[in-house]
């Protein structure tokens, strides 16, 4: 099996999922906000119904997809 090297933390732009609980507001939003900066698309799962517009802003900037869920 043969691997390309590849910058540390970098992924084929939507290729690799991450993710991300608390992501609505602080350290869990910028999680998901620098995961999506190197490709990734985000599972974005908060208390917050507000998590919505955080993942539309999210992957309108960065061109992934994002996939929201409000639970506890």
């Amino acid at each position: 099996m043969c691997f390309r090297k590849r910058k540390r933390g970098a992924v084929e732009r939507g290729s690799a999922w991450a993710l991300v609980t608390g992501s609505a507001v602080g350290i869990g939003r910028q999680y998901a906000e620098q995961l999506a900066e190197l490709g990734y698309n985000i599972l974005m799962v908060d208390i917050r119904p507000e998590v919505e517009n955080e993942a539309r802003t999210i992957a309108d900037t960065h061109n992934v997809a994002c996939v929201t869920k409000v639970m506890d």
